[in-house]
């Protein structure tokens, strides 16, 4: 019994009698196999949902903090982006659940061995070995169980340690990302910021330069596609705002553009064309044709200007 895995394990250099030790514990394919997807599983699993947990109160409590500010500034609209914490939070949780993965993996003497003999096994994981020279110094520890984690250093800890610090910064950039958000009032943009030191940016819609106009096809390749309007301003600062994605306090999003569309036409804003290729898709005209009937529909071809601007 264990025939093939004793000659590997003694080609490879292990000593006796970490061999007769591992082998004694009936190490198997199974356990293995079972420890390694299911790590991958945990880590991977543990991970998005992670992602998920904090996307889902992200959102929630980002929307509400933006909208008690817009109604306090008795806005139009409001918008926000929330996102970084949610990329920190996946590489913390791949971290965290993957150090958790590695504990189950060192649970019992039957599981360790199984990963020692057939991870050993794997022609892949063998040219990771230490050198000739190392294996044979490694020969003298006596523990069996020693000699495994000096031959395959386990980074359970240094995962840990450094999924603990991500988690830690993750919770600081939450912080941030929630109350990070913009708020369009009838004579200004406002916009707090993502880092502390900054301070609240605040335009009047009468200091914009220009306006872009459009109606685009974004995504595409392993995202999904989607046609949308778009109403971008531009501030003499090259700072542009998007108020196409805008969300209205009342209403509905056509009925509250308008507002700031007519202090930006009063103030001496530059119409034209959005500069994306094309300008105006026509599956994203179609769309308008779709979603928008009678006075509606004339309402938004006259905010885009479909008639004046070519």
């Amino acid at each position: 019994m264990y025939v093939e895995e004793r000659k590997e394990l003694a080609r490879l250099g292990v000593p006796d009698h970490v061999i007769d030790y591992v082998l004694a514990q009936r190490p198997s394919k199974a356990s293995y196999n079972t420890i390694l997807w299911g790590g991958l599983v945990l880590m991977i699993g543990g991970a998005l949902g992670a992602m998920v947990l904090v996307g889902m109160l992200g959102h929630d409590t980002v929307d509400a903090n933006a909208l008690v500010r817009a109604q306090s500034e008795s806005a139009l609209f409001y918008q926000y982006n929330f996102g970084i914490s949610l990329i920190l939070a996946l590489f913390a949780g791949i971290l965290l659940f993957g150090a958790l993965s590695m504990k189950f993996a060192a649970l019992t003497p039957k599981i360790r061995a199984s990963q020692f003999v057939y991870g050993l096994m794997k022609k892949h994981n063998q040219k990771y070995l230490p050198k000739p020279a190392k294996m044979a110094s490694l020969a003298s520890i006596q523990e069996p169980d020693l000699y495994m984690r000096r031959l395959i250093p386990n980074p359970i800890r240094t995962f840990a340690w450094i999924g603990a610090a991500l988690a830690a910064v993750t919770a600081a950039a939450f912080e941030r990302d929630i109350a990070t958000y913009e708020v369009m009032t009838p004579a200004e943009y406002i916009a707090t910021p993502w880092f502390p030191w900054e301070s609240e940016l605040r335009l009047n819609w009468s200091e914009a330069v220009g306006v872009e106009l459009g109606c685009g096809r974004f995504g595409g390749g392993r995202t999904s596609v989607t046609y949308e309007i778009v109403y971008q301003v531009t501030f003499p600062s090259d700072r542009t705002v998007q108020l196409d994605d805008a969300k209205p306090l009342q209403g509905i999003w056509i009925d509250t553009i308008t507002a700031i569309d007519g202090v930006l036409v009063a103030s001496g804003a530059t119409f034209q064309r959005w500069r994306g290729n094309p300008p105006l898709h026509p599956k994203c005209l179609d769309m308008i044709e779709r979603q928008y009937r009678g006075d509606d529909l004339a309402r938004i071809r006259d905010l885009l200007r479909l008639d004046t601007i070519r």
